[in-house]
């Protein structure tokens, strides 16, 4: 038996037209491989961006309005991230809503209106970094913190790292560390001295008791909402007036709705008659260290805001408010070019507060140690 016998049963007879049917059978496959593979892939697409608009819906902020010096949010129910322009972190809760009401060089200020809130802040001693919930006031000096509504009327405080300092219109600010808490309970009670008029009042013991006028019931009731329509209850003309009969609560609110509503002026003017007439008041600490920020900031007035940080440093209750005071007291004898008293208070701050959060500032002072 040949080769060529043999070589039937070696391989099989393939001709030139059986090649062509195969090869076409062959090509059909592929394409409906290659097919069902495109559509896979379609389909894993279609997928992979549903989830990434997914993502980014619950790390973006709804902004529900923005008009001049406000920003206002709200999250939807799986809550948001919102990014300020110096790299704080906000993240707001599900339902919340929050307002950006002021950003500067000296100050950004957030309020909580309702729901919850952590911020991690990028923390500046140029600029405080204020949250407002409720009458409460938290100042960050540094750190990660949550801030919540646990009633209508109750907020809680939460510190992860770093410290804060929580300050109410009435009563002494306290500070919170890392890995403490504070709640403020119901709101507090006024006094019959807040509640009414003031002894400021002249009243003519013959004449018949004075009506009881309903502006300031009025102005405290949008304060925290509406500043600068809180400040339009008296206006520039009828400020001084409402400053004069004010109670030292009154006083304050009236001092916070004219700063946030750009009339530093009578802000100051109320923080001032606060710290001068109340000083046994724990509000007047606060009250004087907000009248140095408004007077070298807004007014333009170094030696004034000197002299308020001396008094504010005095009846500061809070020791971190006091740090806070003695450092800017530093840098204001530096604006003012006086270079013995600036040297002095800046070797005063550092032997005082080895480990203050003001420290790497305070040492290039008045030329550098």
């Amino acid at each position: 038996m040949n080769d060529d016998r043999l070589s039937k049963f070696a391989r099989p007879r393939i001709d030139d037209a059986r090649l062509a049917r195969q090869w076409s059978v062959i090509s059909r496959g592929r394409r409906a491989r290659s097919g069902a593979w495109m559509l896979a892939f379609a389909a894993a697409a279609v997928v992979i961006a549903c989830f990434v608009t997914w993502r980014l819906a619950r790390q973006t902020p709804v902004v529900v309005a923005a008009r001049a010096n406000v920003t206002e949010l709200a999250s939807d129910q799986t809550g948001s991230t919102l990014v300020l322009a110096d790299g704080s972190h906000i993240t707001i809760g599900p339902s919340s809503r929050l307002l950006v009401r002021e950003t500067s060089a000296t100050e950004t200020r957030v309020e909580l209106v309702a729901g919850r809130a952590d911020f991690d802040v990028k923390h500046d001693p140029a600029r405080a970094f204020v949250v407002v919930a409720k009458g409460v006031t938290v100042v960050d000096t540094g750190t990660r913190f949550h801030v919540e509504y646990t009633s209508p009327t109750e907020v809680r405080v939460s510190v992860s790292e770093g410290s804060v300092r929580v300050e109410r219109a009435q009563g002494a600010p306290s500070s919170l560390i890392a890995g403490e808490s504070w709640t403020s309970g119901p709101a507090p009670v006024e006094t019959a001295a807040d509640a009414g008029e003031t002894a400021e009042v002249p009243h003519d013991a013959g004449a018949a008791p004075p009506r009881a006028d309903d502006s300031f019931a009025r102005f405290s009731a949008i304060a925290d909402s509406d500043p600068a329509a809180a400040f339009e209850v008296f206006g520039v003309s009828g400020y001084p007036r409402a400053i004069g009969r004010a109670t030292p609560k009154q006083l304050f609110e009236l001092a916070d709705a004219a700063r946030l509503s750009d009339h530093p002026a009578q802000a100051a003017d109320a923080f001032d008659a606060l710290r001068s007439r109340h000083r046994a008041d724990p509000r007047a600490g606060l009250a004087a260290l907000q009248l140095a920020r408004l007077r070298e900031d807004r007014l333009h007035d170094p030696a004034g805001a000197e002299a308020a940080l001396r008094d504010a440093i005095a009846l500061a209750p809070d020791a971190t408010l006091r740090e806070d005071a003695e450092a800017r007291r530093v840098g204001v004898l530096e604006k003012m070019n006086d270079k013995a008293g600036c040297t002095e208070a800046r070797d005063a701050y550092l032997a005082k507060y080895p480990s203050g959060i003001h420290r790497a500032k305070v040492e290039k002072s008045c030329g550098g140690r």
